[in-house]
């Protein structure tokens, strides 16, 4: 059978699907003993930050869903780091099992080019700039369009503990 008649698999989920428990999204332990800003190092090797892992393979994109529940404190943030695994049945708390989406970070003055890991940083409570309502349950969407491999999975985490929520992925179609 040649490749171009080997049947592939499509995704197309009709429903979301829960990764990401349903309780409290995780804060990391440098925030809860120093007070600052999140750790992504810390965040990686947190069993409770990261999702569990999704068979993309023969999807075109992935929207991730979260949805705050619980938000009592003022000046938190959610952050968001997709990655991506080649592997046959990958580990999602081994590091290495996993690939972070790069992105250029171009220096203007030099045109050089290095990467940096693509992290998303989401103010909970501020909608595009705008403060809004202390506390206010949200729904957020993000739509990755470069997906890799062949299992996705994510590192999600806030700044300030006792915020509440549930990540879900959903594979959006197209064939390979």
């Amino acid at each position: 059978m040649s490749n171009s008649d080997f049947p592939r698999m499509r995704y197309s989920d009709v429903e979301e699907i829960a990764v990401l428990g349903t309780a409290a999204v995780p804060a990391t332990i440098d925030d809860l003993t120093n007070g600052g800003l999140a750790d992504v190092v810390t965040a990686e090797g947190t069993p409770a930050c990261q999702t569990s892992s999704l068979n993309i393979q023969g999807c075109k994109q992935l929207d991730i869903f979260i949805d705050i529940t619980a938000n009592p404190v003022a000046a938190s943030k959610l952050f968001v780091k997709v990655r991506f695994s080649g592997k046959e049945s990958p580990d999602t708390s081994v590091v290495r099992d996993w690939g972070y989406i790069q992105i250029d970070d171009v220096d203007s003055a030099t045109g050089v080019s290095t990467v940096m890991e693509y992290l998303v940083e989401i103010d909970l409570d501020a909608v595009n700039g705008v403060a809004g309502p202390a506390g206010a349950e949200r729904r957020y969407c993000l739509r990755i369009q470069q997906i890799s491999g062949r299992h996705a999975s994510a590192i999600v985490w806030t700044d300030v503990a006792l915020v509440e929520g549930v990540v879900y992925f959903m594979r959006q179609g197209g064939s390979m």
